[in-house]
């Protein structure tokens, strides 16, 4: 530790003291962190996985309260399928969007929301169903169930010490489409309007494949749902990434 002496230069021997009396502390600071590292790592974890869980019961929550307001006959069993699966802690994707524990459920309540305030504010006077709003936006993904397993790789960690960390794959035990199989599964529980059935088949927009444009331009033109629930699921998508 410095001591200051008395000279001429008291004044600026005493700023350097203090300077580095305040270096002297904060590598103290820096070593006790770096001992307590495991501890403090174990403790932000926790707390962000409390905090998380919590947003996600929230989410779940809301869902279902929507869900259970659609009249529709089937609508409990379809439900009671939800919730014996994996939809409530899925990932939307891989890789590109909502690729976390829950994103398939946050993506449905964000397209819901956005799909919901596109409607409301068409100058198009357009008008739908609160339960076709509701089955549309927040059930045009339930492809995704059951779709996604945890694999693990090898990775480096922050200490360039080689690890397994897990991340999202593709088991796909139902080829049959992303839209189209949407439909699929959810006709077998309740029964869909045809505006229902476009708007949930349709819903990749123009990410379906070239040859397929003009038959998608007839749907949208057909069924102007089926560009609204497009959009949405792009903005959720890129503008959110849920």
């Amino acid at each position: 530790m410095c001591k200051n002496k008395k000279t001429t230069f008291f004044i600026r021997e005493q700023s350097k003291c203090v300077y580095l009396n305040k270096m002297y502390k904060i590598k103290k600071i820096l070593l006790w962190f770096i001992e307590n590292d495991e501890v403090l790592l174990y403790n932000v974890k926790r707390k962000i996985y409390y905090k998380e869980r919590n947003e996600s019961e929230k989410m779940k929550e809301k869902f279902l309260e929507l869900l259970n307001s659609v009249k529709r006959e089937g609508m409990d069993e379809l439900i009671k399928f939800l919730e014996s699966s994996d939809f409530f802690t899925a990932p939307a994707s891989t890789r590109f969007h909502g690729d976390y524990e829950g994103g398939l459920l946050e993506h449905s309540l964000k397209v819901y929301e956005l799909l919901e305030e596109k409607i409301r504010k068409s100058e198009l006077n357009l008008e739908f169903s609160e339960d076709t709003i509701k089955i549309v936006a927040l059930l045009h993904d339930i492809c995704k169930v059951n779709f996604y397993k945890i694999d693990y790789r090898n990775a480096k960690n922050a200490l360039g010490v080689w690890e397994k960390v897990p991340y999202y794959t593709i088991e796909d035990t139902i080829p049959y489409g992303h839209g189209e199989k949407s439909v699929m599964m959810l006709t077998e529980y309740i029964k869909l309007t045809v505006e229902e059935k476009y708007a949930i088949r349709w819903h990749m927009g123009f990410s379906e494949p070239k040859e397929l444009y003009n038959t998608l331009g007839q749907a949208i033109k057909k069924y102007p749902l089926v560009l609204l629930v497009h959009e949405a699921d792009l903005e959720a998508t890129y503008f959110y990434n849920t």
